[in-house]
């Protein structure tokens, strides 16, 4: 248990009435606040493709502590929307990121301040000395074998 934490699991309902998995967002409370308490505030994005027979991507946002450890925050895994993301993240002037802001139209995305996930945004001054990637790089190796689990287990291999 891990009150005060955020999942969310959607689904895509079939003309059989079944539904099947579409995408899955997980934030623990725990470690978010442990973000917020002593990271850099510095977040590093990833994601990496699933190796399933359904694909999809798994996407993961990771900080480092004061000693430069490692520290993740939340993952989602996700079927369609990783391209779409980056774009958006990759937008060097406000236009093309609000061209591509419009093409997701998916208002949560709307609730995170710009100038802390785009680049159109950010500001030119310097604000860490460690700029570096390898906590994405360490993750992914990390995660490489859970990457072929079910959309059952992956979860319990990414709490591990």
């Amino acid at each position: 248990m891990n009150p005060g934490s955020t999942v969310q699991i959607c689904v895509k309902p079939q003309p059989d009435g079944e539904v099947i998995f579409d995408k899955m967002y997980v934030c623990l409370h725990g470690c978010k606040m442990g973000f917020k308490a002593g990271c850099h505030f510095l977040i590093g994005l990833d994601g990496a493709f699933l190796k399933t027979q359904f694909g999809g991507q798994i996407l993961a946002s990771m900080a480092q502590d004061a000693n430069h450890h490692i520290y993740m925050i939340s993952w989602a895994i996700d079927l369609e929307l990783r391209g779409q993301l980056w774009e958006c993240v990759r937008s060097i002037t406000f236009q093309d990121f609000i061209n591509n802001l419009n093409k997701i139209k998916r208002a949560y995305i709307n609730k995170w301040p710009r100038e802390s996930w785009t680049k159109s945004q950010f500001s030119h001054r310097l604000k860490l000395d460690n700029i570096c990637n390898n906590a994405c790089e360490v993750f992914n190796a990390r995660i490489k074998e859970a990457r072929s689990k079910s959309i059952i287990t992956l979860p319990e291999e990414m709490s591990l």
